[in-house]
């Protein structure tokens, strides 16, 4: 009677672990994954839900900086489009009371006209001295005339024959004797250009007209006070100035501003 009952023990026992067993495995295999995607997703649809919102404030404040750095940059524009019509009916203006002028008083300043010229010769003998260009034979070019690189004063014309001229360069050698003005930060000094120096790689500037201080950076340009070139060409920058008693041995040495190893188009610019 105890074995009969021992074993019905044993027997309902070990089917209840074969039934937890089994169910265990069924949860694993099929329902537990089910679950967990479900749980998943839920929680990913909550998670779009909570964000959506942040997000859309993020991109509004982003758009925010874009739009009132856009409105920040337009406002300069318009500033500054702004001066430039100004300036442009100040020169409008200016031009209208000098010929007025000229016309009331009869004065007929001879006109600056700036004549595109191309190098057509440049050899290695004579490369820091001389270079040939050519213009067209129309131009009424003529020598003592200047010729520019971009903005700075690179020679002048020394003789002219059927649209093609030889020009002596600044950096040549030759005295020059072209007249010149140094604007200091209090006045303008006037004086001429002598010749240049290959060891110090400046050229010369004496005979100026006043003992005013003078400052190494000052601005070097032509002025014209010879009746045939053009003034305000940029020449160079001040290098170095030796003072003297006398204003006439002043010495102004320059630092040319013109590009002399590159020069392909050049202008021709005088009076006419």
């Amino acid at each position: 009677m105890f074995n009969k009952k021992v074993s019905r023990f044993i027997f309902i026992f070990t089917s209840i672990i074969v039934l937890i067993f089994f169910l265990s495995s069924l949860y694993n295999s099929s329902i537990s994954p089910y679950i967990s995607q479900t749980t998943t997703g839920i929680i990913g649809k909550i998670d779009t839900i909570i964000g959506k919102p942040f997000k859309i404030v993020e991109n509004a404040i982003s758009d925010s900086k874009v739009f009132l750095r856009t409105f920040d940059e337009n406002k300069k524009l318009k500033n500054k489009i702004s001066q430039l019509e100004l300036m442009s009916r100040e020169v409008k203006y200016l031009r209208k009371e000098n010929k007025e002028l000229r016309d009331q008083y009869g004065i007929n300043l001879p006109k600056t006209s700036m004549i595109p010229a191309q190098i057509i010769t440049r050899t290695p003998e004579t490369w820091s001295q001389a270079i040939i260009i050519n213009f067209d034979k129309s131009e009424k070019v003529q020598t003592g005339m200047l010729v520019v690189s971009g903005s700075s004063l690179v020679g002048r014309v020394s003789t002219v024959d059927k649209g093609i001229s030889h020009v002596d360069l600044l950096t040549c050698g030759k005295l020059l004797d072209l007249p010149i003005k140094i604007k200091g930060k209090k006045s303008v000094v006037y004086g001429n250009l002598k010749s240049y120096s290959a060891s110090t790689q400046t050229i010369l500037a004496s005979e100026l007209n006043s003992n005013d201080p003078l400052t190494v950076g000052s601005s070097v340009y032509t002025s014209g006070l010879d009746g045939t070139t053009v003034s305000d060409i940029l020449i160079g920058k001040v290098k170095k100035v030796e003072g003297a008693d006398d204003k006439l041995r002043r010495k102004v040495y320059i630092s040319l501003s013109g590009n002399f190893s590159e020069m392909n188009y050049l202008s021709i610019v005088g009076k006419f």
